[in-house]
């Protein structure tokens, strides 16, 4: 199901950023982000998959956005996400996604809160991590992600 859902992205070069799987009752719950972009592009794809898998509710957030601490290392140091949670839960700010690869922790957080986040973490980390804001100058960071949820029968 996977392959024959994303392969058509794939084709289109459309970049699957962030990525949960899971599976409960026998149904297959998909969720992933692309950058703002593409989504239009990737809904309308994933509609014709979805119709001939004859899968679920496909929903889209577009309110979503991208924070993520980048540096060697960040991972093999549990203070740094320990911090970076403790830090937007005492401003309220609600993690949608959590993803950790060696070099950068990254979090998908409603719009909304983007700013005060990237600011909250700027103050707690200084300069010990670089943090990234959405910039066209760093191709990996630049997501105005789009989530999107598929559930396949």
């Amino acid at each position: 199901v996977l392959a024959q859902l994303l392969s058509p992205l794939s084709e289109a070069h459309i970049e699957i950023d962030m990525m949960v799987q899971s599976l409960h009752y026998h149904q297959i719950d998909l969720s992933f982000s692309v950058h703002q972009r593409d989504a239009q592009q990737t809904l309308t794809m994933i509609q014709a998959v979805a119709t001939r898998l004859g899968a679920g509710t496909i929903c889209v957030d577009n309110e979503v956005a991208k924070l993520a601490i980048v540096g060697v290392g960040v991972r093999s140091d549990p203070q740094v996400l320990a911090t970076m949670l403790r830090v937007l839960a005492e401003a309220s700010i609600p993690v949608l996604w959590l993803c950790a690869s060696e070099m950068r922790l990254c979090i998908l957080i409603d719009r909304a809160f983007l700013t005060l986040g990237v600011r909250l973490l700027e103050q707690a980390f200084f300069s010990s991590v670089q943090i990234m804001e959405n910039h066209n100058s760093h191709k990996e960071e630049e997501k105005d992600n789009v989530n999107f949820n598929e559930t396949c029968g």
